[in-house]
């Protein structure tokens, strides 16, 4: 067990409030193209994808209803990164009871920014009404809601605050919306993706407990790590500095090309996802002092079933019966899915006091990952 739980000098820090937000009515595959838009002008094979083997790969995936922040009547976006993680918030301030001025600590990730001047982090305090905190924007995709509540969790811990308040936002449509895409140089992995992911925002309020031995959900510990160092990107997003350093780029250049799309190898995801999801969570029981018979819950952010199964099959060790893939309803939305989950769970009184409960999840860009360790 890592000597961060077991020291005396340390704040026992619990877990008051849950919040999650889903945009817009539920999308069902069907209804996929109308709300992003179609690829008129994209390449043939990209066309026939789309029209084919994407939505029955969507209708095989075990995923029924997404969400996307996308008004339906006109395709517009209806919230960025601040304003989709703001909704979560104020339900999870409301559900901790707390106003929102309390809070001291703001963290938030996600996958991009709202600009890049100022930070998201910045935008979400004003949007909650937060007069002063301190603030961080972490840049990430799955594994940033456990760096978020790292750095929230080791600041309570170290007495720099009392109240924090974490949150992580997915904004899938930014990327998948036919008016982003630059179509005549796309790809069929990058016209996959809009048939997998959905938008989301959770939130989660941790407070200092007011004595050791104090009643409450604790917030145990968090494990983050990266294989970024031996294992090579599997999703990529290229606009941004790394694309300026060729020679001759400019901004149209990069857009005419695509460099902006988000793009995914899948055949490195299917090949290494429940291998470096195991190798990760064998490294968090290790920190943490626990087996996996000691969880009575999983949560995991898993995007389709069909590597939910996968995972199962190659990784029999893992008590599945306490992790069933739980994307059905409300799609995949990225690190949020975790937040989203864990909400949904304890808004339905599937948490038992006593109760230890895992979440992880596991970031192909680079191959990172995190979790976190609940004792309800």
């Amino acid at each position: 067990m890592s000597a961060a739980m077991n020291s005396p000098n340390l704040k026992k820090v619990h877990l008051l409030g849950t919040g999650s937000f889903l945009p817009g009515p539920p999308v069902t595959v069907d209804e996929i193209v109308s709300r992003l838009g179609r690829l008129d002008q994209a390449p043939t094979a990209v066309r026939n994808f789309d029209s084919g083997p994407g939505p029955r790969m969507a209708h095989e995936s075990g995923v029924r209803l997404r969400h996307f922040a996308i008004d339906p009547e006109t395709g517009d976006l209806t919230h960025d990164h601040a304003s989709l993680a703001a909704e979560a918030c104020v339900r999870a301030l409301d559900q901790a009871g707390i106003e929102a001025n309390e809070v001291e600590l703001l963290a938030i990730a996600a996958p991009g920014f709202d600009g890049l001047s100022p930070p998201t982090s910045a935008r979400l305090q004003a949007k909650l009404g937060i007069e002063r905190c301190k603030e961080f924007s972490v840049h990430s995709n799955c594994s940033g809601v456990a760096k978020s509540v790292q750095i929230a969790l080791d600041a309570i811990r170290l007495g720099r605050c009392t109240t924090a308040l974490v949150a992580y936002s997915q904004l899938s449509s930014l990327f998948l919306r036919s008016a982003y895409l630059t179509q005549p140089a796309m790809t069929k992995s990058q016209s996959l993706m809009r048939w997998i992911l959905s938008d989301g925002a959770g939130a989660m309020v941790l407070r200092a407990a007011a004595e050791p031995d104090a009643p409450g959900h604790e917030l145990v510990d968090v494990h983050v790590t990266s294989f970024a160092g031996t294992l090579a990107p599997a999703m990529t997003c290229d606009l941004g500095a790394r694309a300026f350093l060729e020679p001759g780029s400019t901004t149209e250049s990069i857009l005419v090309g695509g460099r902006h799309h988000l793009d995914q190898d899948f055949t490195a995801v299917t090949r290494l996802a429940a291998p470096v999801l195991d190798e990760m969570g064998h490294q968090a029981d290790e920190q943490w002092g626990f087996t996996r018979q000691d969880y009575v819950h999983y949560i995991l952010s898993t995007p389709t079933l069909q590597l939910y199964e996968d995972a199962r099959a190659r990784l029999p060790h893992v008590p599945w019966e306490c992790a069933p893939f739980r994307g059905a309803e409300y799609g995949y939305c990225g690190g949020a899915s975790i937040l989203v989950h864990l909400d949904k769970m304890a808004r339905g009184d599937e948490f038992k006091a006593g109760d230890l409960i895992v979440a992880y999840a596991v970031e192909s860009s680079h191959w990172m990952g995190g979790g976190f360790l609940v004792r309800w």
